[in-house]
This record gives structure tokens, sequence and C-alpha cells, in this order.
């Protein structure tokens, strides 16, 4: 589980390799569709609660294009 810290990190154009090494292996793999990838992060609310969400990444010719939460 990724925190929001690491996520900020990222940024169009990174290939693959780099984000691999940022956030390690994808939950999900990407067996149907190489150029998206999943992962999961947590946030931590001001109540102190830690909520669990995912992130999809998609690329284009290896490279980062968009992050959606």
């Amino acid at each position: 589980v990724l925190d929001a810290d690491t996520l900020a990190k990222l940024h169009p154009g990174m290939s693959k390799l780099q984000v691999n090494q940022l956030l390690g292996e994808p939950v999900l793999d990407p067996a149907f569709n190489d150029d998206t990838l999943d992962y999961i992060y947590a946030e931590k609310l001001a109540n102190g609660q830690v909520k669990k969400q995912q992130v999809r990444l998609y690329f284009m010719n290896n490279h980062l294009q968009r992050i959606i939460k």
C-alpha cells in the first residue's frame, strides 16, 4: 500500500521502469492491458482513519500519460 507522498512523485513522461522502481509491482497483473497499471494507496484522514483508494496509471509508448485517483 502506497502513501500520498510517494504518489506525489509521479509525473507524466516517466517510463514504466521508473514507475516500477518508485511504486513497486502493481496490485493487479496487467495481463490484458499492458498500458494500464493499478495500485492501492492509503490516505490518512483528519479524524485519524486511513482510507484506501485505487490509483490507475495510463501509459502510451511505455511512458506515463495520465494518473486517475
